[in-house]
């Protein structure tokens, strides 16, 4: 019959898959021969490896200088009992001294270490909405996954749920000595502070002239003239905001400046209005403590990072915060520290963990590798030695030369001819 090539044909041959090497899985491969001996080695070296590496990240983490002082909670000393908040929207001022035990060399970073608070809680951590925290408006009904705290009784709040309206509102202030100076800036993660965190899509401010600053202060905190707000490009219903600058500002200006700024309208309660104290209006969801209190703890015992110190600390000397407490922790049953600590090479506190896990490990691939190397010793077996064979291996070949013997015998030898 005459081949004929159809449209069909032609389709199928389109998605044909390319004839390679990868595409058909015909890829050369290696894999090593399992010896006694390739696994000795393997597991020596590899047993050598984890016990050099695990001995000096313990090194490594018992070089590491940190001390903390708690503030509140079950436990805490006399000294701080002015520290100690009671109760929800209370404020209390006190002052914390923490002395450096030894030289601690830059950078060094100031901690609030919070105890029996379960971020990992699955109804805590799920308790946002991400689309909302990158600056996307969204109503009441778009804002189930915040639930159960999205809505106040007059407003919406933005951001929603358990995790940003928990913010940890501690405020720590380093007074003493003079000379030294904590900076509250670059304590997330870069990949956060760009990708995750961004104002409101009609958020927008301006920084004032001198000129109008005296306009501008008569309408702080509320409604500003609306030809004040169109000079500077701005619509209907800007406030205005005197700045406290440096890291509250996130530098976007200085102390004493003015400055305008717009939310887009609606009812919503913003973040610098649920914690007007740690929040900066110009800087809203992208403060840098909010991103680093977004970023959920693993276990119910955990710190996290406020500042950073860039000047050495000599040994004995001591640190003097001044501490507005706000953050309600008697609720859960839990403790406040302040920590003042340097890090590690990797990175890591004064915790020798992954130091003895290490050493465990190699530990481990040690102690086989000798009970291999001895069985070895004692009870060889040679690659390619038949003498050495097992037993079923020798029942094997047994059987089947016996069955090459009795195939090779005459027929009439083997079944012989009747007697008479």
């Amino acid at each position: 019959k005459n081949f004929q090539y159809t449209e069909e044909m032609e389709e199928k041959k389109k998605n044909r898959p390319v004839d390679s090497a990868f595409r058909q899985q015909r890829l050369s491969a290696w894999q090593p021969i399992l010896t006694p001996a390739t696994i000795i080695c393997t597991l020596g070296v590899l047993g050598c490896f984890c016990c050099i590496t695990g001995g000096l990240m313990v090194a490594d983490a018992k070089n590491v200088v940190q001390a903390k002082t708690q503030y509140d909670g079950s436990g805490t000393d006399d000294r701080y009992s002015d520290c100690a908040v009671r109760d929800f929207n209370q404020e209390k001022n006190c002052i914390i001294h923490i002395k450096a035990p030894k030289k601690m060399k830059p950078p060094i970073y100031v901690y609030y270490e919070l105890s029996n608070l379960h971020q990992n809680h699955r109804r805590y951590s799920n308790s946002l909405n991400h689309q909302q925290l990158m600056g996307s408006k969204k109503e009441r009904s778009e804002l189930g996954s915040c639930s159960p705290l999205k809505v106040t009784d007059t407003a919406t709040l933005n951001p929603c749920g358990l995790q940003a309206n928990t913010l940890f509102n501690d405020v720590f202030a380093l007074i003493e000595p003079t000379n030294l100076d904590m900076k509250e800036r670059d304590i997330s993660y870069a990949a956060d502070r760009n990708t995750k965190f961004q104002q409101p899509d009609d958020f927008d401010y301006a920084i004032v002239s001198t000129a109008d600053s005296v306009q501008v202060e008569s309408c702080i905190d509320s409604i500003c003239d609306d030809s004040l707000c169109e000079n500077y490009g701005l619509s209907s219903g800007c406030r205005g905001y005197e700045c406290i600058g440096e890291d509250f500002d996130a530098d976007k200006c200085t102390a004493g400046e003015f400055a305008l700024y717009r939310y887009p309208s609606g009812s919503y309660q913003y973040l610098y209005q649920t914690f007007p104290r740690i929040i900066s209006p110009l800087v809203g969801v992208e403060n840098e403590h909010f991103i680093v209190w977004m970023r959920t703890a693993a276990l119910p015992h955990f710190r996290k990072l406020y500042g950073r110190i860039t000047d050495t600390i000599h040994q004995h000397q001591t640190l003097t915060f001044n501490v507005s407490a706000s953050f309600y922790s008697h609720k859960f049953g839990g403790k406040k520290w302040l920590v003042i600590s340097t890090a590690s090479k990797i990175g890591a506190g004064q915790n020798p963990f992954l130091g003895i896990a290490y050493l465990g490990l190699g530990s481990i691939c040690l102690v086989l590798s000798a009970c291999f190397a001895i069985f070895q010793h004692l009870h060889p077996r040679y690659m390619g030695n038949e003498s050495q064979a097992n037993t079923a291996l020798r029942q094997h070949r047994s059987h089947r030369t016996n069955h090459r013997v009795s195939s090779s015998t005459p027929s009439s030898s083997r079944h012989p001819p009747p007697t008479t």
